[in-house]
C-alpha cells in the first residue's frame, strides 16, 4: 500500500515538469539608443548599446539617400554587452537619418538622428568691404536658389549657389556698410526657408583705408571710415600721433565717413595713421600705414583738361626729403631753380618758382640726380587762329617787270602762349603745296606790326619772276602748336615781261624818230629847197 501513494506522486511531479520543460528560455533583445536624436551636421552623438552578446562586435552605419557610411567596423561591445559610442554626424542633407548597429548581417539595433540645417562662417568677425565664406550644411539635397541675408536684407552679389546630394554649399559675399557691432546672417533655399536655420552673428569692426596710401608732405590724402557708429560726431584723425587739422566729418546711418588732411611736414619713411569719434576710441581702430617718399608738386595743378601755357609762372613745392639737402629743379632738360629743404619739405624759405616754356603736351619736372621726384606740366595744344590775308589782294599784280619781292599782309592773331612765328608758303600751283617755290618760317621778331596788320617783305633772295603765284600762310604759338593755313589766295607778278618792255622802248624810239622827221628835219629841208 505505500508502493501506489509514491507512485502517484512521482507521476503529478513528472505532469508538472513536462510542460515546464516545454517553455523556451527568455532572451531579451539588444537594442540602441542616440543621444541627442536632433541637430547639426558636425554634431556629436552618443550611441547607448544593451543587452548585446558578451564579446560581440559590431559594425555602426550611418544611413542616407539610400546608401549608408560605415562609421565603425567590428566593433567589440565588451563582457557585459552594454557598450558606448561616440561619433560626429557626417555630411548629410535634411532630415530623419537612421543608425543601425549590425552584427554580421544581422540587424541588433536602430535609432534615428534628425538634420536640421545650418550656416557657419568663415570668419565672424572684421571689416567693412571683408569677404566672407557661408558654407551651408543639413540643407535638401540638390536644393536651389540659395539665398544670404544680411541684417534682413538679401545679398544680391553672392552667385547663383546649391547644395550638392548631401546637402551643403557654400557661397560668398561682401560684408556692405554697417554700423560696429554684431549683425544677423541666415539663409534659405527653395526647401528652407529662413525660419530653419539658426542665424549666425558676424562682428563688425571700424576701420580706416587711404587714398593715397603714399605720397610726400604736402599731398592730400583721403581717409575713409567704415563701420562706425551711427551718426558719430567729432571725427579726428592723427598723423604720427600728432592729430592733423580736417573739416567737420560725421559718420552716416551706416556708420560711414569720409575727410581729407594734408601730410604735413615729413622726412621719408612709414607713418601710422588712426582715426575716432565720438563713440569709437584709437585703440578700436585699426591704425594703416602711409608711406612717405620725395616727391613734388606744382601749383597751379595742369592737365590735359586744364592745361597751362607759355610763360605761366609755375611754383614748385616737395617734401620727404632730407633737411637741408640742396634741391635743383629741372624742366626742359635745363635748371630751372634751386632750393633746400628743411624739415622734410622745400623750399626753406621764399619761394620756387620757374617760366613754362616747352612744346605742346606733357613736360616733365624733375629733381636733379632724382628722377623718381617728378611732376608733369601740361602745356596747352590749342593751335592759334587762321590769319586774314589781307595783301597782295585775290587777283592783284605786284610790280611792273622782271622780278619782285612783294610785301604780304596779314591779320595779327592773338595766342595764350604768344605767336612764335609765321609759315608762308608760295607755289606756282593752286591745288599742290607739296613742293612750294618759297616756304619760310618767319620769326615773329622778324615782321612789322601795323596796328592790327601785320607785314613782311619777301627777301631778294626770294624774288620773284613774272607768272602767276598763289600764296597761303598760318601762324605757330610758342608751344609749337601749328594753327590752320589761310585761304589761298592769287597774284600775278611783273605787269609786264621783258621782251615787251624793250619792244615798247623801241616802238618809242621809232616813233620819236618818225616825229622828229616829219616835224624837225623835213620842215627843215622844205625850206631850204
Amino acid at each position: 500500500m505505500k508502493l501506489l501513494p509514491r507512485l502517484i506522486i512521482a507521476l503529478l511531479i513528472c505532469l508538472i515538469a513536462i510542460p515546464v520543460l516545454a517553455i523556451p528560455e527568455q532572451v531579451q533583445a539588444a537594442d540602441i539608443t542616440v543621444s541627442p536624436s536632433s541637430g547639426n551636421v558636425g554634431d556629436r552623438v552618443t550611441i547607448r548599446g544593451y543587452e548585446f552578446g558578451s564579446g560581440d562586435e559590431v559594425d555602426i552605419r550611418y544611413y542616407f539617400n539610400d546608401d549608408y557610411e560605415l562609421i565603425e567596423e567590428d566593433f567589440d561591445v565588451g563582457t557585459d554587452g552594454n557598450f558606448t559610442y561616440r561619433f560626429d554626424i557626417p555630411e548629410s542633407c535634411s532630415g530623419r537619418h537612421y543608425i543601425r548597429v549590425y552584427r554580421g548581417t544581422s540587424l541588433k539595433g536602430q535609432d534615428y538622428f534628425e538634420v536640421e540645417p545650418k550656416i557657419e562662417l568663415d570668419d565672424d568677425e572684421g571689416f567693412v568691404g571683408a569677404e566672407v565664406e557661408v558654407t551651408g550644411t543639413g540643407f535638401a539635397e540638390d536644393e536651389e536658389s540659395i539665398k544670404i541675408r544680411y541684417d534682413d536684407d538679401v545679398v544680391e552679389q553672392i552667385e547663383e549657389a546649391e547644395s550638392d546630394e548631401y546637402g551643403t554649399w557654400t557661397a560668398t559675399f561682401v560684408i556692405p556698410e554697417s554700423v560696429k557691432g554684431e549683425h544677423d546672417i541666415d539663409a534659405k533655399g527653395d526647401d528652407t526657408a529662413y525660419a530653419d536655420v539658426d542665424e549666425v552673428e558676424f562682428t563688425v569692426k571700424p576701420s580706416i583705408s587711404l587714398n593715397p596710401t603714399s605720397g610726400s608732405a604736402g599731398d592730400i590724402v583721403t581717409v575713409t571710415g567704415t563701420g562706425f557708429d551711427e551718426e558719430e560726431a567729432s571725427i579726428k584723425i592723427k598723423y604720427d600721433d600728432d592729430e592733423v587739422q580736417i573739416e567737420g566729418a560725421e559718420t552716416d546711418k551706416l556708420g560711414s565717413w569720409s575727410a581729407t588732411f594734408e601730410v604735413p611736414p615729413s622726412v621719408e619713411g612709414s607713418y601710422w595713421v588712426d582715426a575716432r569719434g565720438k563713440y569709437t576710441g584709437y585703440d578700436e581702430v585699426e591704425n594703416v600705414k602711409f608711406t612717405v617718399a620725395p616727391g613734388m608738386k606744382l601749383a597751379p595743378a595742369t592737365s590735359s583738361t586744364s592745361p597751362g601755357h607759355v610763360g605761366l609762372t609755375i611754383t614748385v613745392t616737395g617734401g620727404g626729403f632730407e633737411p637741408g639737402v640742396s634741391i635743383t629743379i629741372i624742366y626742359g632738360n635745363q635748371t630751372a631753380s634751386t632750393a633746400t629743404s628743411n624739415e622734410g619739405n622745400f623750399p626753406a624759405t621764399g619761394s620756387v618758382t620757374f617760366e613754362a616754356k616747352g612744346t605742346h603736351g606733357e613736360q616733365q619736372v624733375v629733381v636733379e640726380g632724382m628722377p623718381e621726384v617728378n611732376a608733369i606740366f601740361f602745356m596747352e595744344e590749342n593751335p592759334p587762329a587762321a590769319p586774314e590775308p589781307l595783301s597782295p589782294a585775290n587777283g592783284t599784280g605786284v610790280g611792273f617787270m622782271g622780278k619782285v619781292t612783294p610785301t604780304f599782309e596779314w591779320s595779327n592773331v592773338t595766342d595764350a602762349s604768344g605767336i612764335a612765328s609765321y609759315e608762308l608758303q608760295i607755289s606756282t600751283d593752286s591745288i599742290n603745296f607739296t613742293a612750294p617755290v618759297v616756304s619760310l618760317s618767319i620769326p615773329s621778331e622778324n615782321v612789322t606790326s601795323l596796328d592790327d596788320t601785320i607785314s613782311y617783305t619777301l627777301p631778294k633772295d626770294y624774288a620773284l619772276s613774272g607768272g602767276t603765284y598763289y600764296w597761303r600762310l598760318r601762324a605757330v604759338d610758342a608751344a609749337a602748336n601749328e594753327g590752320h593755313w589761310t585761304i589761298i589766295q592769287s597774284f600775278h607778278a611783273g605787269r609786264l615781261p621783258l621782251w615787251g618792255f624793250i619792244a615798247i622802248i623801241g616802238l618809242a624810239v621809232v616813233g620819236v624818230g618818225v616825229l622828229v622827221y616829219f616835224f624837225v628835219i623835213r620842215p627843215r629841208r622844205y625850206y631850204y629847197d
